[in-house]
């Protein structure tokens, strides 16, 4: 049977913990201080760090859920398109040609939707924190870079 020596993680983890009590008592921190602040306009406790998350977060939820109904919607463009495409006759067939407008048109409108949702969460997104500020960049970079892929694997699957 193996064994090892736990002593070294032993002294790591008490050197810390005795090195953050002596932070903490530097800043007069005891028991006696309050870990919730009162609000006089609601009447209850609120805890000091309670944020509500930024305005543009409700877009990006909006976002998500547009590109996975986008996603549906381009298989079953797909599907009818092979299915237009492999019929055993050449005839003409305007219904499955319709189909197949009203499926691309209402991609088109989502695609467009979501580019509204990307300014929208653009423009809620200035006027904050700096941090803020580049966590919202950072969220936009990557909505638009998975509306890019959906929209090249789209093309792809049409050619």
């Amino acid at each position: 049977m193996a064994t090892r020596s736990v002593t070294e993680a032993f002294i790591l983890m008490r050197n810390n913990a005795m090195q953050s009590r002596h932070i903490y008592s530097e800043q007069g921190m005891d028991d006696r201080v309050a870990l919730v602040n009162r609000d006089p306009e609601i009447g209850f406790f609120t805890s000091r760090d309670s944020r509500l998350p930024p305005e543009w977060v409700d877009g990006v939820e909006e976002f998500h859920y547009e590109i996975s109904r986008i996603e549906e919607k381009v298989k079953v463009l797909a599907a009818l398109h092979d299915k237009h495409m492999n019929r055993p006759t050449l005839d003409d067939n305007s219904d499955a040609e319709t189909a197949i407008e009203r499926a691309s048109h209402e991609i088109t409108q989502m695609f467009q939707h979501c580019q509204r949702l990307i300014r929208q969460i653009q423009s809620k997104s200035r006027g904050t924190t700096a941090q803020e500020e580049r966590i919202s960049q950072n969220v936009l970079t990557s909505l638009v870079t998975s509306l890019q892929e959906i929209g090249r694997a789209s093309c792809r699957e049409r050619v």
